[in-house]
């Protein structure tokens, strides 16, 4: 039983010293990747749809774009308000808001017990972004993992960011997560 307590317990995974700039190989995007982390790129330069991926032992940085996703966020913007509305109504949600709302069952559908609080507004260059910080039951070798969920809305392209981790490294890579996303800019495609 010794044993296989050792082997369930999650490999730490110390915060990242340094940060390069790394591109999506669509080029929609840039950002600062953490140095000494494995980095795989999906997408082709003028692709609809691309992204990177950063990953070190059972922690990972999922970032997509998407294209069409951002045709959709486009038809989420409100219209014109007709002669007559209420003045003292409140404004609708921003697109972003819609935007995030609609894709939260995109973790909810893979994780067990998966638990999202409520979204936050989160400055990055990249456009309007909503943050939403989870938790879900992982695997055995895992445990239970934390992490972010993080949408953004740019010109042409609405970018969706998965940062996750065991819970035992939560406090030490949460800074590092929102460093990367919070570096986020649109790229030269």
């Amino acid at each position: 039983m010794v044993v296989l307590g050792n082997a369930t317990k999650p490999q730490h995974v110390d915060a990242p010293a340094m940060y390069r700039p790394a591109d999506s190989p669509d080029k929609a995007f840039t950002c600062d990747g953490p140095d000494g982390w494995t980095m795989i790129g999906a997408g082709t330069e003028g692709s609809d749809e691309g992204g990177l991926l950063f990953k070190k032992g059972p922690a990972k940085i999922d970032i997509t774009d998407s294209g069409s996703l951002s045709y959709m966020s486009e038809g989420m913007k409100a219209p014109a308000s007709p002669m007559g509305d209420d003045p003292n109504a409140p404004p609708p949600p921003p697109p972003v808001e819609k935007m995030h709302e609609m894709l939260n069952n995109t973790l909810k559908e893979k994780y067990d017990n998966y638990v999202e609080q409520p979204m936050q507004p989160l400055q990055a260059p990249f456009g309007d972004t909503r943050v939403s910080e989870w938790t879900a039951k992982g695997g055995i070798f895992t445990g239970n993992i934390h992490g972010y969920r993080v949408t953004m809305l740019g010109l042409n392209k609405v970018i969706t960011v998965d940062c996750h981790c065991p819970e035992s490294n939560w406090e030490t890579l949460k800074p590092a997560f929102l460093k990367v996303v919070q570096s986020i800019t649109a790229g030269n495609g």
